[in-house]
């Protein structure tokens, strides 16, 4: 449409959103992921978008190019970039979480954003995630706050990590097959 705004659609269903930049910046690159997410890139920012919930969001970004996508949060993408991680919510126009880790394999990241408690409570949504600061040691983020929750350390290799659907649990299983069940809360 212009040198700011794309229209993106769907050929097997005719969808489309309207990929813009709010900020006014040239769109020089755009990429479709699993037929669902959308990345876009501009001289000063990154385009996030998710085309099932309609939600998009502009952060400031100066990447490398190297950067890495996983979509395995409904809600959230996670960039890995030079062994940093970025959490950005769908329709939200920043990040919302950063952490420093290598270990950027999805069985070693666990991020839950619950916004049903929000409900239930009427206070703020759950925005919790886990992930490894090196291979023996878990680290517990809430992302509403910044503030780490837990630093776990174990006496073995960690290979895999899960927060329940309500960020209340953590269970991680060990490279001799044995699995812990952390409660955060407690």
């Amino acid at each position: 449409m212009s040198l700011s705004q794309v229209i993106v659609k769907r050929i097997e269903n005719g969808q489309r959103i309207v990929l813009k930049s709010a900020q006014g910046h040239e769109i020089s690159k755009i990429n479709v992921y699993q037929d669902r997410y959308l990345v876009a890139s501009t001289s000063n920012t990154m385009l996030l978008g998710d085309m099932e919930s309609c939600k998009l969001s502009e952060i400031p970004w100066r990447g490398s190019g190297n950067e890495k996508y996983d979509f395995s949060n409904p809600n959230i993408c996670m960039v890995f970039n030079a062994g940093e991680l970025f959490i950005v919510e769908y329709g939200v126009n920043e990040v919302i979480g950063t952490c420093r880790t290598e270990n950027i394999h999805p069985n070693m990241i666990s991020a839950r954003l619950n916004y049903a408690e929000q409900e239930l409570r009427g206070g703020q949504p759950t925005k919790i995630i886990a992930y490894l600061l090196d291979t023996m040691t878990l680290c517990i983020q809430d992302l509403r706050t910044n503030q780490m929750l837990a630093n776990i350390s174990h006496d073995s290799k960690i290979d895999y990590l899960e927060l329940n659907p309500g960020g209340t649990k953590l269970l991680f299983r060990d490279k001799r097959r044995q699995l812990h069940l952390y409660n955060i809360k407690e």
